[in-house]
Order: C-alpha cells, then structure tokens, then sequence
C-alpha cells in the first residue's frame, strides 16, 4: 500500500462534500452495526454483532473515527477481527480495503501524520499490509484475519493471523515519531457496489500521560469510561454473554464517569462543563439501567442501554476537545 489509499482516506471525502457529521464521512459506502443470529433456525437467539462497511456503488468509501486518544506517553495496543463475514458477498467485496489508521490529534489530512495498516481479500486469499512500505502478509482461502497495532514507545507494529491461530505474523514494524495522541480510526475505501469490509471484537489497551490538567483528567476518565462500557458489550453479546465481567465492567464505567463528571465542574468554561455534565449523566443513567437487566439477564436490553451509553460517552469526549464527529456503534 502506498500513500494514496491513505490519501483516499483523508482528502477524497474533503474534496467531494461528503462529510458527515464533521469526521464521519462517506462517499458511496456505508457503515452500521450488522449482526447474525447465534442460531440462524431461531429468530429470538442472540445477536452476534459487529461493524459492517458496505458499498452503495462501485469505487465506494466509508470512514469514521473513535472517540478516544492513544497516547504515545506508554505502550498502548489495538485488537481487532477484520474482513469478509458473509461469504455470500465474496465477489462484490474483491479487492475493498479494510484500515485501521491512526493520526496525530491535529494532523487530519496531514499524511506525514497518518499511518494505516490495512487488509483485502484479493486472489482467492486475504493480504495485510500497511501505508509505508511493501511489507505483506498473504493468508490463501482465508476471508477474515485477527488484527494487533502496538506501540512501544518507538515503533507501531502490525500483526495478523488467520482467525483462531495460537501466533500472529509481523506484517511490518514501523519506526515513528509522534508529536499528539493519536485517535483511531476505522474505514473502507473501493467498495463495490453491495461490496463489503466488516470488523468485530475491537479491544485495546493504553497508558494514561504524564501531564493532564483539569480537561485532560476529564477526558481520560471519560475515554476509561468508554473503554469499560465497550467492554461490556463486548462482554454482552453473542451467544454466551458473560454477564460477571459485564457487571464488572458497568460497575467500573460509572466509577470513572462520575469522576469525570465531578471533573466538570471545575472547568473554567462554565458551558463547556455543563454539556459535559448533562451528557455524562444521561450515559450515567443508561449504565444504571444496563446493571439492572445484566442483574436480571437480560443481554439484549443490557446491549440496548449499553449502545446507548456509548455513543453519549463519545459525545461528551467529543464536546470536551472540539472533535467534530459524530461517533457510531
């Protein structure tokens, strides 16, 4: 992968008009939570879900970011299930992109900022590989693998492996810089027409920096919130939900939560405090709710409540540093 896919990421939906919701864009694909019943004869079995990026027409792209920061201060690492989930849609997903990127804070659009590491079903087979060399990993009669970007303090490696292997292979170690967090991103870039990129089990782990003022005590506590509720859901759906870790998890989100939210307060923008107070209590609210059907197992409801938690957890991040996204689970 060069550059350009990475410019086709970044610069293409600026220059059509296809921005939506400020860092969510799409330029004839799509993205939405997808799922497939845990037992396809049973209409009222569990959900298993994830994140599906489709193609309304040939050439299509879809992209959208994650409301929290990797911060460069430690080790910090991503995981997630990339590819082609319905074997179905083989053929019209041929040669689409799947990528996870990272960029520096203020660096959108900058590509010396911007690294991808990215994945196709192309040849019968599925490929890794990334935007600054020519380093690749080739899996034949394969259509999804299992993703790790991590930082070491020096260097972003990528790995993969076919779904299930006990050991991933190095696609490439990338030497890097950085000046910012980085924020995460997820996207799919030639889509064909009903084409697909799918992505699932998304998991990470990070290290807090080592200079946070009032605003950055906030935003890593809420970005620990968000990472709690997160796993939750994971914890939540599919066939066997683990409803223990998933009581643990809520129980730990509106810890950090409330702490964000007593954090608020003592912003010297008044404003900016109270929008992230109102939205850090309607998320509040809807954790509470999700402890009460994870104590009845009730995975569904709990999902329902949890999603909505999720997506007001991103808001008030994104209130709180001027991100213009609009988050989507």
């Amino acid at each position: 992968m060069t550059r350009a896919l990475a410019a086709l990421f970044l610069v293409l939906p600026l220059a059509a008009g296809s921005c939506i919701g400020g860092l969510f864009f799409k330029s004839g694909g799509k993205s939405r939570v997808a799922f497939v019943l845990t037992d396809p004869f049973d209409p009222r079995s569990p959900r298993d879900r994830f994140v599906r990026f489709q193609g309304q027409r040939d050439g299509g792209l879809a992209f959208e970011i994650l409301p929290y920061f990797l911060f460069p201060d430690g080790p910090f690492e991503v995981t997630f299930d990339v590819g082609i989930f319905d074997p179905e849609l083989v053929d019209e997903s041929e040669d689409a992109r799947g990528c996870f990127e990272l960029f520096e804070r203020d660096g959108f659009g900058d590509l010396s900022r911007t690294l991808d590491f990215c994945g196709r079903y192309v040849m019968g087979g599925y490929q890794a590989f990334n935007s600054e060399n020519a380093d690749q990993q080739f899996y034949a009669a394969t259509l999804r693998v299992e993703a790790r970007v991590a930082w070491d303090g020096a260097n972003l490696t990528y790995e993969t492996r076919p779904e299930g292997d006990p050991t991933y292979d190095l696609v490439t170690t990338i030497p890097y810089t950085p000046a910012q967090p980085f924020l995460p991103a997820f996207g799919a870039a030639n889509l064909g027409k009903r084409g697909i990129v799918d992505f699932d089990d998304l998991a990470w782990t990070d290290t807090a920096p080592t200079d946070t003022d009032v605003l950055g005590g906030i935003g890593w506590n809420l970005q620990g919130s968000f990472q709690e509720t997160f796993g939750a859901l994971r914890d939540l759906d599919g066939a066997t939900p683990d409803f223990a870790s998933a009581s643990t998890g809520l129980a730990d989100a509106r810890l950090q939560l409330g702490n964000a939210i007593s954090l608020a307060g003592s912003l010297p923008d008044l404003k900016l405090g109270k929008q992230v107070i109102r939205l850090g209590e309607r998320a509040d609210r809807k954790l509470e709710r999700a402890q009460a059907e994870v104590q009845d197992q009730d995975a569904e409801g709990a999902v329902k409540n949890t999603q909505k938690a999720v997506r007001l957890q991103g808001q008030a991040f994104q209130r709180l540093y001027g991100l213009d996204f609009r988050p989507q689970f």
